[in-house]
């Protein structure tokens, strides 16, 4: 007799648990860097393989003959304050994403989005530093129309 108004809330039941059981949401949890980062690359963290890399972004490799180290990807973007960005992952071991590039279209978004995310710069030269609270310090700078956020991952350049 009531089976009509159960069937609708046993559904509403799961669709809220399959929410709260996303990965993707657990996974931000995780790396919690990813409030420094902006809206755009969220779904990314340093120390991200490549592997997982290639399958979520649209990022295509560009080869590099000056170093062997790493390995750079270029990401274009049309719909945003952001023109491009550039990766770069360790060219060894599960190859991590350990430096991310992000290029403004002027110098005023690349500000503002750093007074957002960053807040007033906290280290010598008007850079920022803050603990990752997963083992490294994350490291931040702005040059040109850029915002350049690197992790000392070990075994990478900036760990060196």
């Amino acid at each position: 007799m009531h089976s009509h108004i159960i069937k609708p809330f046993a559904l509403l039941a799961l669709i809220f648990i399959a929410i709260g059981c996303n990965p993707t949401k657990r996974a931000i949890k995780q790396h919690p860097v990813r409030a420094y980062l902006p809206t755009e690359l969220q779904d990314l963290y340093f120390g991200m393989p490549l592997s997982e890399f290639e399958g979520m972004r649209s990022a295509e490799e560009q080869p590099s003959e000056t170093y062997d180290f790493r390995r750079v990807f270029f990401e274009e973007f049309s719909d945003s304050e952001i023109e491009y960005v550039v990766y770069y992952f360790d060219n060894e071991g599960d190859l991590p994403l350990y430096e991310i590039i992000v290029a403004y279209r002027d110098a005023d978004s690349r500000d503002q989005t750093a007074r957002r995310l960053l807040g007033s710069p906290n280290a010598e030269e008007g850079e920022w530093r803050y603990d990752s609270r997963e083992g490294y310090e994350l490291m931040a700078w702005a040059f040109q129309k850029k915002l350049v956020f690197a992790a000392p991952l070990p075994g990478t350049e900036w760990n060196e």
